[in-house]
């Protein structure tokens, strides 16, 4: 087992047409104890599915531009020649970083030629330091007043808006000139007037009813996958995929629903159903989708959980369902005939699926004392959780590549 002791989450940063253009990294280097912790991490970091010699950081980032938040202190004593070229790195200052500290951190950073974001609300109050920054940071959890003023002394630097929770806010970052977003806006809900449910989204809620009926009707559901030939297709490019290993190609709807049992069988229509309900969402909140759902699964394993994996999987995957309906939580476990246990995680984070649900949405956030006492409550082991993230990230991005839009012919 790697022996590394120490955590990275990401968090995606849009363009304003909702694509992914980077992956913002958030890890509790200070808990490490060590200033060696980036060498041994990427002796170490290579535990996804294929073995020795994945590369940690293309897992992490997609093979995308990363920005990671580093102390001042800690950009001063690790080896940034490690790092991939070209990435993006943001000192974070506070009140005991001194001038020698950051000044040493941006030489560090030039030297080994990363670039640099720096907090707009810093540079506000040190306006010499505008020139060295690549990127600068707008916090939207700041007042009104005080973000016009940031904006107004930015110069030409472009913006990166941070903490955009709400479409408001994305709306907000968008008018002070924001090019870059990144928040928990994507995976909020669109409630109220003018949000109602389009008819193919309908198609596939009631596809959801029908495929979680405590008797699954075999009949009526293979009915419904093979009459929409999207479905179909995609269902079969899943089971056909390297995840499966199947041996012989699988061609017909009604083989698939051979192949798997009952219980897998409801999770992959489900992820089918959902990733085609996503049609006019950004492509992040499907993999977000699939990285919870493995990393569910994982952690339940992880846990010592085996018999749960299944269920942990389908928790996981339905715990953006509001996101991907855009309706209350509540509302949408009412019309899907799911069990009581995934209910109670999702609505109240009770129970073990919801000590599950509990350490994702802690991990997703970098809150990792949070992270530390679900890990307990589970009695799961910390230095299992970061490949468990990694595989889960792998698996995801794989998955993800199942779905893209290609032409179909229809399979059943």
């Amino acid at each position: 087992m790697p022996s590394v002791d120490f955590l990275i989450a990401r968090l995606p940063v849009f363009d304003r047409w909702l694509k992914v253009r980077a992956y913002e990294l958030r890890l509790n280097s200070r808990s490490c104890g060590a200033v060696d912790w980036l060498a041994r991490l990427r002796a170490e970091g290579g535990f996804g599915s294929a073995g020795e010699g994945v590369d940690f950081f293309d897992t992490l980032t997609g093979k995308k531009l990363a920005i990671m938040r580093l102390d001042a202190m800690d950009l001063a004593n690790v080896d940034l020649q490690l790092l991939p070229g070209g990435w993006l790195l943001w000192p974070l200052i506070n009140e005991k970083t001194s001038p020698q500290a950051l000044n040493q951190a941006l030489r560090s950073i030039r030297k080994h030629h990363q670039g640099v974001v720096l907090d707009a609300a810093f540079l506000n109050q040190n306006s010499e330091l505008t020139e060295l920054a690549d990127i600068l940071a707008l916090d939207m959890h700041n007042e009104p007043a005080c973000l016009e003023a940031m904006v107004r002394s930015r110069g030409k630097k472009p913006l990166l808006a941070v903490d955009v929770d709400t479409e408001e806010d994305f709306l907000n970052a968008l008018r002070l000139g924001s090019e870059l977003f990144q928040g928990r806006f994507y995976v909020q809900p669109k409630l109220g007037a003018g949000h109602e449910m389009p008819a193919f989204r309908l198609n596939l809620m009631r596809l959801l009813v029908t495929v979680h009926n405590p008797v699954l009707d075999y009949q009526r559901l293979e009915k419904l996958v093979s009459s929409d030939v999207t479905l179909a297709y995609k269902l079969l490019r899943y089971i056909n995929s390297p995840y499966f290993g199947v041996r012989t190609e699988v061609q017909s709807v009604r083989q698939a629903f051979s192949f798997l049992g009952e219980k897998a069988l409801r999770n992959w229509i489900s992820m089918v159903a959902m990733s085609a309900s996503a049609q006019d969402k950004p492509d992040e909140l499907v993999v977000l989708s699939l990285v919870r759902a493995l990393f569910f699964s994982q952690t339940a394993e992880v846990a010592g959980l085996e018999y749960l994996k299944e269920e942990a999987f389908l928790a996981g995957l339905f715990s953006l369902l509001d996101a991907f309906f855009d309706k209350p939580m509540p509302e949408i476990l009412e019309m899907i005939p799911v069990t009581r246990e995934i209910k109670d995680a999702l609505l109240h984070q009770s129970g073990i699926l919801g000590a599950l649900t509990s350490l994702t949405l802690a991990y997703e956030k970098g809150k990792w004392d949070e992270v530390g006492e679900s890990l307990a409550k589970l009695g799961a082991d910390k230095f299992e959780l970061l490949p468990a993230y990694q595989r889960s990230l792998e698996q995801a991005h794989e998955m993800f590549e199942l779905t893209a839009d290609e032409k179909a012919s229809n399979p059943a």
